[in-house]
């Protein structure tokens, strides 16, 4: 096996690769993907943002040294912040490979045979529409590893709750990716971009779990799904949840928008201890309008708004902190 092919070979897998002022990153993200040894051949697609930091130079320098495997695409305007879709109708337009996956540029592959186990996984099971794999988290403030959250899930878990693919250890047939943008349109209407294509691929196929570590998620203190502004956290929590409902009326699943709604709660009353905060008041106008502000509700708003209330609870259910 090897990762340089014959450009009369037909591309198997199409890694996108998207960047913005990552110089610090992007190198060994590009070192993952140029690792891979398969018995077929990739292309990566790295789209650079109009970077303004070198990383530019950094793609080209792995441009020249593997220029059977990296396509540059390089902005000369920012596309992401525009916000009216044409990010991802740009990186979604030119997708050769019968598979895709992403390996953005903050994080990054370790395991050389990445692709060629989550190909091997979907050539033989049709059936499937995507793989994922556990990774180690890296916690950019501190430093430190830990184990990744990746469990099995499913379109049932995916709708009501929680979402444990990590998107860059996630491959796909391209055809269902191309669906989702073609029926969903290219601009995405919620904060979190891969929870709704999961649920849309969870719909229409399997999507399997690996429980292998083949990559490493870089967790930052700024980002929108972990900032430690607790009120950012509050409007990303809500976009996801509008994302849920949005599925549950789509796919006739208004049975599920009770649950959705409760467990929408749970996740801010988890928010509140985690971040030792009182959003009590914004958990109870949320609970009042979906119809789910139980009495357990009310007395649980009325602890969480204590800083006792908060560490009794971190006490008592230590393994959710």
């Amino acid at each position: 096996m090897n990762n340089q092919k014959d450009y009369s070979e037909p591309i198997m897998v199409t890694v996108l690769c998207r960047t913005y002022n990552k110089i610090e990153f992007v190198r060994q993200s590009l070192e993952g993907v140029a690792m891979q040894k398969t018995n077929f051949r990739f292309q990566a697609l790295v789209y650079d943002d109009a970077s303004t930091d070198g990383t530019a130079e950094v793609v080209k320098e792995f441009v020249d040294k593997y220029p059977d495997v990296f396509i540059p695409i390089f902005h000369k305007e920012n596309y992401y912040m525009k916000q009216d879709g044409s990010w991802e109708k740009d990186y979604s337009s030119c997708l050769p490979g019968k598979y895709m996956c992403f390996c953005d540029d903050d994080d990054y592959w370790t395991d050389p045979y990445k692709l060629q186990k989550q190909v091997d996984y979907l050539e033989s099971h049709p059936d499937c529409g995507m793989v994922y794999t556990q990774a180690r988290i890296l916690n950019e403030e501190t430093k430190r590893f830990s184990s990744g959250w990746s469990t099995q899930t499913s379109f049932e878990k995916l709708l009501i709750n929680g979402n444990t693919v990590m998107t860059f250890t996630a491959c796909m047939r391209t055809k269902y990716y191309l669906e989702y943008f073609n029926e969903m349109g290219r601009k995405n209407c919620w904060a979190t971009e891969d929870l709704p294509i999961w649920i849309y691929i969870s719909h229409i196929s399997q999507i399997i779990f690996i429980d292998d570590v083949m990559g490493v998620y870089r967790v930052f203190p700024n980002s929108l799904s972990h900032s430690k502004d607790i009120n950012k956290q509050c409007a990303f929590s809500k976009s996801t949840f509008e994302c849920r409902c949005f599925f549950a009326k789509k796919y006739n699943r208004e049975d599920a928008l009770p649950v959705i709604a409760r467990n929408e709660v749970n996740n801010l009353f988890r928010l509140s201890v985690h971040k030792d905060k009182s959003i009590s008041s914004y958990i109870y106008q949320f609970a009042k309008e979906h119809g789910v502000n139980s009495v357990g509700v009310m007395v649980k708003c009325l602890l969480y708004s204590t800083k006792w209330g908060r560490a009794y609870h971190r006490k008592k259910y230590p393994s959710l902190y």
